[in-house]
């Protein structure tokens, strides 16, 4: 297996130091979709969130929210049967703990996000119904292996 990452993906070095690392082949280029795939098939696309703060203003602001339906639709169109969002957590395994979250604060006592953690468990429940989308979470430092793993299973 050859694994895809897309030219504009960032902030992936501990996932290309594991690729590297376990000889994991690999080529950067720009996607149509996602940032990660098998270079041989479009049946599962990866898009990497770094956190629940990323997800959740992709997720919740109106302009991001119609990008990422949008990006949805195109993976579909091109013959995706599986766009998983993987999202680095150290704490939340699975959708249904979302509700758990705590938001994290920035030095000033300001919250990262002013969405309430059941809201956006909610959107994620409706996002898997409506458009068949996976949420997978790994810790940070697993995300290389995470991607592996899941790319193999196709």
């Amino acid at each position: 297996m050859i694994i895809q990452i897309d030219s504009r993906e960032k902030g992936n070095k501990e996932i290309l130091d594991y690729f590297n690392e376990v000889e994991q082949k690999y080529i950067v280029s720009k996607m149509y979709a996602g940032d990660y795939q098998d270079v041989n098939s479009v049946k599962v696309l990866i898009d990497k969130k770094d956190s629940l703060v990323e997800i959740a203003g992709n997720l919740c602001r109106a302009l991001e929210h119609n990008r990422i339906k949008r990006e949805i639709a195109k993976a579909c169109d091109i013959g995706c049967e599986r766009f998983i969002f993987l999202i680095a957590d150290n704490k939340i395994e699975d959708v249904s703990q979302v509700n758990e979250w705590k938001v994290p604060t920035r030095r000033d006592g300001s919250l990262y996000t002013k969405v309430r953690p059941e809201i956006l468990q909610k959107i994620m429940e409706t996002m898997q119904e409506k458009y068949g989308v996976e949420f997978v979470f790994c810790k940070k430092k697993d995300m290389g292996k995470k991607i592996v793993e899941i790319l193999e299973e196709i």
